[in-house]
């Protein structure tokens, strides 16, 4: 009797101490739907009945190489092959189950477009929901970013450099007609990719949302050098927000240089703050510089239009693809 009390007692014990530890559980729903629960001391559901269609064989892809051929803070990219065809594999570092649904929402957006300017979806893999991986198409010339610092103007003429801008006017168009309209909300040179042969596509829609008629975001998202006011000021913003992040983007055709980096503080004389920057770009009193080799005046003209200070006075995108060649530049 004595040991059965002890046994009982122990039982007690062991149910009031609370379960610190994180718990991952498969669940099979169906053979059409699986669902994974993580929790610490809540449950998070990933949804992946939207991408089952896009699940890829593992036995088909493949890694090539052993470091990413990029890394950032929360994900990382790897170049792969997939069957006879070349690709990249983009993996989250960590594994929030919050941060995986968003990652999954991505390529729900991502599965959804077909365009010659947006970089083409190839598929999902996941050995459980909480790895998910996104495929897409290899861009053998990386980031934008990447390469203009890699490219003096002498090395990246200004017919090319049109020809590159119409690629990502026509990827906005694409976005901002899509039914419903997508905003991107992160669009940055990083987030522009390039290809000796497949030129200029638009990437990465972890920022981006679908938008309902009449809808406006008012949470400020994405990279601050590239952010409209109205996006940094917590503002109600839309589409027009895109075509700020543009005008930013054309000015890094311009200079080679990350918007903003040669700025100096009048007082200090050290470079201009995160938060100073945000600042002065909200107040409509800081713009990104124009200045570099040979650049066409009508470049110049284009950009400072994207980045007027009032949305309603920006182009649309639409407006952008008869503005960015004029006569004598269209091929």
């Amino acid at each position: 009797a004595l040991l059965l009390i002890g046994i009982i007692l122990f039982i007690r014990r062991r149910r009031a101490q609370p379960d610190t530890s994180t718990k991952i559980n498969i669940n099979r729903v169906d053979n059409n739907n699986i669902r994974t629960s993580i929790s610490t001391s809540f449950s998070f559901d990933l949804d992946v009945s939207d991408l089952r269609a896009y699940r890829l064989e593992s036995s088909e892809l493949h890694v090539i190489g052993k470091i990413p051929i990029a890394s950032g803070a929360f994900g990382e990219v790897w170049r792969g092959q997939y069957g006879t065809k070349q690709v990249a594999i983009k993996r989250l570092k960590q594994k929030d189950g919050e941060m995986v649904q968003k990652f999954i929402g991505e390529l729900v957006i991502l599965s959804k477009m077909n365009s010659e300017y947006i970089v083409q979806f190839v598929g999902a893999y996941w050995p459980r929901p909480i790895d998910m991986e996104c495929v897409i198409e290899y861009m053998d010339q990386g980031d934008l970013r990447n390469y203009l610092i890699n490219h003096p103007p002498d090395n990246f003429p200004w017919d090319k450099k049109v020809e590159s801008i119409e690629c990502i006017v026509n990827g906005l168009l694409y976005l901002h007609t899509f039914n419903p309209p997508i905003i991107h909300r992160d669009l940055k040179s990083h987030n522009v990719l390039l290809d000796l042969k497949k030129g200029t596509k638009i990437s990465d829609f972890g920022c981006s949302r679908f938008m309902n008629i009449d809808e406006g975001l008012t949470t400020g998202i994405g990279t601050f050098q590239w952010m409209a006011p109205e996006v940094v000021s917590s503002k109600k913003y839309s589409v027009e927000a895109d075509i700020y992040s543009f005008g930013v983007i054309l000015s890094e055709y311009c200079t080679h240089q990350v918007p903003y980096e040669d700025l100096r503080h009048p007082e200090t004389g050290g470079q201009l703050t995160m938060q100073h920057t945000m600042q002065l770009v909200s107040e409509g009193n800081l713009r990104p510089s124009f200045e570099g080799v040979n650049v066409p005046e009508w470049i110049v003209q284009i950009g400072m239009k994207c980045l007027e200070f009032d949305p309603s006075k920006r182009p649309t995108a639409l407006e952008l693809v008869y503005m960015i060649a004029p006569p004598g530049i269209r091929s």
